[in-house]
């Protein structure tokens, strides 16, 4: 008698059923280790953002001034135009990692990158500015912030102090009417240092959100050839992340300052004030 063949194979329905299972399977795996990437880039670059801030306030007590951005030709230096005066070829640009003594990954342009490898960016108040706070007006105080020891008892003393505030707002659409930094959204005013990643989709040259192209507004090209964006107003916006609208519209934006108020504290532990 002839035993029945017993069929080891699979029919294209079962191989079906299992190619959905390994498939929901996968897709379970594959979409939090996106997001744990993600969140991943994120504090590398929040970290990065800390460490640039710490250097720059290192090289304001040692030097009494706050150097000047980078610009895409000066290889990582600060570019400015005269030293001494503390006049800056521009004040919205690049974070000066060579001038710093940052050692961190850079990009063929030499422009300090983040972890999405897009260039860091960094303002800083300009240098002279007629203060309507000032108690003697009109007088045109030197803001010193780039000067060569310029951030002295000279230039800020409690005459001047109001003075030499900076001029950036840092503000969010807590009312989400689309008029951005209205007076009860300002998170801070006065600022003069400002640190910034762009986020994953800085390159981005189709994003329609309001909010990304607060914090930036002229392109500028590398050697490479490569477009950059970099701030062109003093309205920054921070912590309006809406990342799951669609690529094209997100905002994820991150964003470090210095307070004048701690810039100020600092100042005096170190003696420089008053």
């Amino acid at each position: 008698m002839m035993k029945a063949r017993i069929n080891s194979g699979f029919s294209l329905i079962e191989m079906s059923v299992v190619l959905i299972i390994v498939s929901l399977l996968l897709s379970s795996v594959l979409v939090p280790m996106s997001n744990l990437n993600t969140q991943n880039r994120i504090k590398q670059t929040q970290a990065k953002l800390n460490a640039i801030k710490d250097a720059l306030m290192g090289y304001m007590l040692v030097n009494q001034r706050f150097p000047c951005p980078a610009s895409v030709n000066s290889n990582g230096d600060e570019d400015f135009v005269d030293k001494a005066t503390g006049e800056c070829s521009l004040y919205k640009g690049f974070v000066p990692w060579r001038t710093l003594g940052i050692d961190s990954a850079v990009n063929v342009d030499n422009l300090l990158i983040d972890a999405w490898l897009n260039p860091f960016l960094y303002a800083v108040k300009g240098n002279k500015s007629n203060n309507p706070d000032c108690t003697s007006s009109p007088i045109i105080y030197d803001r010193a912030y780039t000067k060569t020891l310029g951030i002295n008892n000279q230039d800020i003393n409690k005459e001047s102090i109001k003075c030499v505030a900076g001029e950036f707002d840092i503000c969010r659409d807590d009312n989400n009417d689309g008029t951005l930094c209205e007076t009860d959204e300002k998170l801070a005013t006065g600022i003069p240092v400002i640190i910034l990643s762009l986020g994953e989709n800085a390159r981005s040259t189709t994003s329609t959100h309001i909010y990304e192209f607060e914090n930036v507004g002229t392109s500028v090209a590398g050697a490479s050839s490569q477009t950059y964006f970099i701030p062109s107003n003093a309205k920054f916006i921070v912590g309006k992340n809406n990342s799951n609208t669609g690529s094209s519209k997100r905002f994820d934006d991150l964003l470090v300052w210095i307070s004048p108020y701690v810039l100020y504290n600092r100042m005096v532990s170190a003696g420089m004030y008053p």
